[in-house]
């Protein structure tokens, strides 16, 4: 299937070169339209969280990359890989502080594939965050030249937006923002210091922390900084719901 799918978006991908993005938009999202809605069907639509594993010990495997990522989607991704290849700076107005901070990552990775990876982690956050910043009074302009790839940008829509609404609703950003501190915590090493990010989602350290705790996180300080980490298995707080009178 998934050698079908590459001939497809190489097909695609052609046609894309000819200058028919608008073209192009519409036949990628059929190709894979139906593996990029799974995320939104297989998504804890009670916890409003990103696809997990509750039964899994290993905090690599409790928020599973391939169900977050996927697997077409990694070919519109290499911006990140392509500017570090090249020595070029990432500029922090085109690119969050965390994904800036995080790039000198990749220099010291060998591996190809890992280094393929965390790259593709790192564009998938700004995508997200610039995407946010799009539905918001206050990011609008910071995201006003950022091109989010036709299929991310659906994809995104499905999962976040809502039709003829230029504001994401307050629980749809909440997921949006989930799905962002999970990447962080992949690319941390499941050690991920709040203080970037927070600034990046335009929010402050005291009102990201419950999200992360939310996630199934704990927060530890060391020297003077916070860090939320990951314990696995999950365990998620209950959620206290008052009682009516």
């Amino acid at each position: 299937m998934f050698a079908f799918q590459a001939r497809k978006l190489d097909s695609l991908r052609q046609e894309e070169d000819t200058g028919n993005q608008e073209e192009f938009d519409r036949n990628i999202a059929g190709a894979i339209n139906n593996e990029a809605l799974e995320v939104a069907v297989t998504t804890d639509n009670a916890r409003n969280i990103p696809p997990h594993d509750l039964a899994t010990t290993v905090p690599q495997l409790a928020y599973p990359l391939n169900r977050i990522i996927l697997e077409g989607e990694w070919d519109y991704l290499l911006d990140v890989l392509k500017l570090t290849e090249a020595g070029a700076e990432m500029k922090p107005d085109l690119y969050p502080s965390f994904v800036c901070n995080r790039s000198y990552k990749l220099e010291h990775i060998q591996n190809e594939e890992e280094k393929r990876r965390l790259a593709g982690i790192l564009s998938y956050i700004t995508h997200l965050v610039k995407f946010k910043d799009k539905h918001s009074m206050d990011g609008v302009s910071s995201a006003k030249h950022h091109k989010i790839p036709g299929m991310l940008f659906q994809k995104f829509s499905s999962m976040f937006a809502v039709p003829d609404s230029k504001r994401l609703p307050d629980e749809k950003k909440a997921l949006l923002i989930n799905y962002v501190l999970v990447l962080t915590l992949f690319v941390d090493d499941f050690r991920s210091d709040l203080s970037d990010i927070a600034k990046d989602l335009r929010m402050n350290i005291g009102t990201l922390r419950p999200h992360y705790e939310y996630l199934g996180c704990k927060l530890v300080r060391e020297k003077h900084v916070l860090l939320a980490t990951l314990p696995a298995p999950l365990k998620f707080q209950t959620v206290r719901r008052k009682r009516r009178r």
